[in-house]
C-alpha cells in the first residue's frame, strides 16, 4: 500500500533540511509566546517517530511568510524493523503520510495530519484522509516531545483501523454486477461529487486493466480493486480534487453495516 502526500508551494518557498538549520529564531511576540525554531520542530517530529518504531523515508518542507517565519512539511514514514510492534500493525511493506505545519509568528499554531492521502498548502490549508492528530499553540507551557510522542501513538492507532479496513476491502468479494452499481452509485453521488468525465476512466481501468497495473489486476474481483481504479482515475485531477474525491470514497474500503 503506497500513500500519497502533496506539497503545494511556490518554487522559491521549496527548502531543505540544511537551508532549516541555519534560520535564526524570531524573538518572542508576547509573554506566553515561545516560538520554536524550525530545525527544533522538524527533529521533534522525527524523534517521535523514531519513539515509535517509525522512520521517514521521504520528505518534502517549504517555507513562507516574511523571513520564512511558517513551515510546512509533508513525510512518508514506514516502520523501521521488521521486528516492531509497529510493523506488525501498519504493515511492513506500507508507507504512511503525515503533515505538519508551525510558525514562529503565531499566523499558525503547531498542527499535524495523518492518513493515506495528505494535501497541504502554503496558503495555510493541511489535510489528511484520517484527518488532525495534533492541535497546539506555541506557549510556554508546549511539551513539544511529549506532545508529538502521544500524536503519534495517535497517529498508529489511526493507521491500524486503516489497515483493517483495507484487509477487508481486500477479502470483500464483488462481481461484476456489483462493481458496475458501485461505479454508477459513487458517480451519481453528490457527497463524493466526482467528475463524469472520469467514469469512462474509471471503468475500463477496473473491467480492462493494462497488465502492469497491479494495484487492480492483482484484486479484481474484489472491492480493494475497485477503489484503486478509481485513485488511478484519480491521478490525472488537481491535488486537491484528489484528497477530496479519495476520501469520500472511503465507504468502498469499508461501507456502512445495513
Amino acid at each position: 500500500m503506497t500513500s500519497t502526500a502533496t506539497l503545494l508551494a511556490a518554487p522559491g518557498e521549496r527548502t531543505t533540511r540544511a537551508a532549516i538549520e541555519t534560520m535564526s529564531v524570531l524573538a518572542p511576540q508576547g509573554p506566553s509566546h515561545r516560538p520554536r525554531a524550525h530545525l527544533e520542530v522538524l527533529e521533534g517530529v522525527e524523534d517521535a517517530l523514531d519513539h515509535h518504531g517509525l522512520e521517514i523515508i521521504d520528505e518534502a518542507l517549504s517555507v513562507s511568510g516574511k523571513g520564512g517565519t511558517r513551515l510546512l512539511g509533508t513525510l512518508r514514514v514506514r516502520p523501521k524493523r521488521l521486528d516492531h510492534s509497529a510493523a506488525h500493525a501498519l504493515r511492513a511493506e506500507a508507507d504512511w503520510s503525515l503533515a505538519f505545519r508551525s510558525s514562529q509568528d503565531r499566523s499558525w499554531g503547531l498542527r499535524m495530519c495523518s492518513g493515506l492521502h495528505i494535501l497541504a498548502c502554503s496558503n495555510g490549508l493541511l489535510e489528511g484522509s484520517d484527518g488532525t492528530i495534533l492541535t497546539k499553540r506555541h506557549c510556554k507551557r508546549l511539551n513539544l516531545q511529549r506532545n508529538l510522542r502521544d500524536a503519534i501513538e495517535h497517529y498508529i492507532e489511526r493507521q491500524v483501523d486503516l489497515v483493517e479496513a483495507t484487509d477487508r476491502a481486500r477479502e470483500r468479494t464483488i462481481t461484476d454486477t456489483d462493481a458496475k452499481t458501485l461505479i454508477c452509485d459513487a458517480f451519481s453521488s453528490e457527497k463524493v461529487n466526482i467528475s463524469p468525465r472520469l467514469f469512462r476512466e474509471v471503468v475500463s481501468t477496473y473491467f480492462c486493466p493494462h497488465e502492469s497495473w497491479t494495484d487492480v489486476t492483482a484484486h479484481r474481483g474484489s472491492a480493494w480493486g475497485l477503489h484503486n481504479s478509481f485513485t488511478r482515475a484519480l491521478r490525472q485531477t488537481a491535488p486537491n480534487t484528489r484528497y477530496r474525491v479519495t476520501r469520500a470514497l472511503a465507504y468502498l474500503l469499508d461501507p456502512p453495516l445495513n
